[in-house]
């Protein structure tokens, strides 16, 4: 097996490598081509932002639909806090809010 090894030595590369620039084989660069670049302008601001697409605007009646009817067994508000314990941490908050962090209002 050794003398394998030496039988074949490694070649130089040459001009014709595709490493050095040379002709790549034709299955090489079957890969997606990238999409071509647009033209340049050179007065096109590249800073402009797009321009906001309009909606409709809605009756406040149809806004009313969105807002879900009180439900009195709930045990949180509609952004997941619960009363309950907010009642029960709201000692400790106030301690934290005027003594711990001196809220002061000037």
């Amino acid at each position: 097996m050794n003398s394998r090894r030496t039988a074949q030595r490694p070649r130089a590369l040459t001009s014709d490598s595709p490493l050095l620039g040379g002709p790549l084989p034709a299955d090489a660069g079957a890969e997606d081509r990238k999409p071509d670049r647009p033209a340049f302008d050179a007065r096109a601001d590249v800073y402009r932002l797009p321009e906001p697409q309009r909606e409709p605007e809605l009756e406040l009646s149809e806004l009313s639909e969105l807002v879900p009817p009180p439900d009195p067994e709930r045990e949180v508000d509609d952004w997941g806090r619960s009363e309950r314990v907010y009642r029960m941490m709201e000692p400790l908050l106030n301690f934290y809010y005027r003594y711990w962090f001196r809220v002061e209002q000037e």
